[in-house]
């Protein structure tokens, strides 16, 4: 939508420091009923990093911010392989000026700053048609394991103990070992544990541990089912499988008769393998959010390299990659990949959600063996870094 009457707007632009306060005033009383800074953030931690108002993009009426739109940037790995992720949370217009196409014209702008700066993917927190007209869709690419607490485990020498603010840096260390990882300083650990929450839920870090040496941690979260029953969301882990995967049969067993543990394992993972291989089922999981692909061309580019792993250097080199009027195109030496839709190349990439399906591709020659095992990528867990 765009703006029926510009005048007497000003922006989008980044908030001067004299108008800081304002920009969170204004996403307070949004959200948060004006409730005081530090009490407001505590489920979203991410908007007490100190660059937070700096990562933001405002309308202003008479100098003051009326709709704003806050981001926040990481590198990720997939499997190795280095691509960026960008977030956006706050979506939010003073009510005395909504209808004006204001946050719409925000988006635009904070998307373009995203393409401006080499970012593939955008998750936004949140559902609305504001986002699903920029082409944002929800995506599956994961599968949820559910443990009952009936299940059969052995005794180990594994101690679980909840992690404390100074167990930060090993957190990231631990992270960073990771193929398919965020890219991570202390202090978005820090900000989680001292607040105990991520992504508007309680989280607590568990670190796992054998004769006092970190193997691994997992992140957990508690979670209400649709049938009131109580589970234990684990969303991330990182570490020895090994001992992550016993550290998880023994946790199942904790909320007793009543309720489960359930486990979010990317595409492709090892830790799905392994609770495969003991009966443990599985269904297909959906981010909560929205993802938009920024620039397909550009992200295939830099996925070169993995697709060379698959098929082979020299295919790989022969593939050239154009989108056009919502028909994306990989064509190489032997073959080629055709997608129309936008929503058909997110799910392509990424996953399609439990309830849709890719539909209008056409594949041929050795393309599809690069369709079949490269796509879709696992994306790393998103819930420590939304905003």
């Amino acid at each position: 939508m765009e703006i029926s009457d510009r005048y007497p707007y000003e922006g989008p632009r980044t908030p001067k420091e004299s108008e800081f306060d304002a920009t969170i005033k204004l996403n307070r009383a949004t959200f948060f009923k004006n409730a005081p800074r530090q009490e407001a953030y505590i489920g979203w931690p991410m908007f007490l990093r100190p660059e937070t108002e700096k990562n933001s993009y405002v309308m202003l009426y008479q100098s003051q911010p009326v709709s704003l739109i806050t981001r926040l940037t990481r590198d990720i790995f997939i499997r190795g392989h280095k691509l960026r992720m960008g977030f956006i949370g706050g979506v939010c217009t003073h009510p005395n000026h909504r209808g004006k196409g204001l946050a719409g014209t925000v988006l635009a702008a904070t998307l373009q700053k995203f393409a401006d700066t080499d970012v593939d993917f955008v998750y936004i927190s949140g559902s609305r048609r504001l986002y699903y007209s920029t082409g944002a869709n929800h995506i599956g690419g994961f599968s949820n394991y559910s443990i009952t607490w009936d299940i059969q485990s052995s005794k180990s020498n594994l101690k679980v103990r909840k992690a404390t603010f100074e167990d930060a840096e090993l957190l990231r260390s631990l992270n960073e070992k990771e193929q398919t990882r965020f890219v991570r300083d202390a202090l978005d650990y820090e900000l989680v544990i001292q607040n105990g929450h991520c992504s508007g839920g309680q989280c607590i870090f568990n670190i796992i541990e054998s004769d006092s040496k970190p193997l691994g941690y997992i992140a957990t979260r508690g979670v209400n089912r649709k049938d009131g029953k109580w589970s234990q969301l684990i969303f991330e882990y990182a570490g020895d499988r090994d001992a992550i995967s016993a550290t998880l049969l023994e946790m199942a067993k904790e909320p007793g008769p009543n309720g489960h543990l359930i486990v979010d394992v990317k595409i492709g993972e090892e830790l799905g393998k392994r609770l495969n291989s003991i009966g443990i089922k599985s269904t297909s999981g959906r981010h909560g959010g929205t993802v938009k692909v920024v620039n397909f061309s550009r992200t295939m580019e830099k996925l070169r390299p993995y697709i060379a792993q698959k098929t082979n250097d020299s295919f790989a080199e022969s593939m050239e990659f154009s989108a056009g009027n919502g028909r994306y195109i990989v064509s190489g030496d032997d073959g080629y990949l055709e997608i129309d839709g936008e929503s058909n190349m997110l799910w392509t990439l990424l996953g399609a959600p439990p309830d849709k399906q890719v539909k209008n591709v056409k594949v041929t020659g050795l393309m599809k063996k690069v369709l079949d095992e490269c796509f879709p990528i696992p994306i790393p867990p998103l819930p420590i870094n939304t905003i």
